[in-house]
């Protein structure tokens, strides 16, 4: 077959798009509510700084490093699903397998008990 004929064969009417195509925008709408629930549950999860009390550039730090490092082995557990008296233990088994300088771990530090006293 002749390249030229088979281009001019293709046209904008007989194009069909995948079936795949059609499902995802229809499902557009859902993904996107899923997306708006998953902010609402990441302020849950992990409170920014600016709601909690304390250097906002210290803890913001540790905010930060909690919703990326913390998470590269597992979810963002929401903080306040543990008793403040918990997570020294928590991050004393925690820190030494992500690596942390130590002014990073006193970030998360700070941030995690600033969490734990918010009412």
């Amino acid at each position: 077959m002749n390249p030229k004929s088979k281009a001019a064969s293709f046209s904008a009417s007989n194009f069909k798009p995948r079936r795949g195509k059609q499902r995802a925008h229809r499902h557009a709408p859902l993904l996107l509510l899923g997306a708006l629930a998953a902010c609402t549950n990441l302020e849950t999860t992990a409170p920014p700084a600016t709601m909690l009390k304390g250097d906002s550039t210290r803890l913001e730090a540790g905010r930060q490093i909690y919703l990326t490092q913390c998470t590269d082995c597992h979810s963002a557990e929401p903080i306040r699903n543990y008793p403040a008296s918990r997570w020294p233990g928590i991050l004393d088994e925690m820190a030494p397998k992500t690596k942390l300088s130590p002014a990073q771990e006193r970030d998360v530090r700070a941030y995690v008990a600033a969490v734990s006293k918010m009412n």
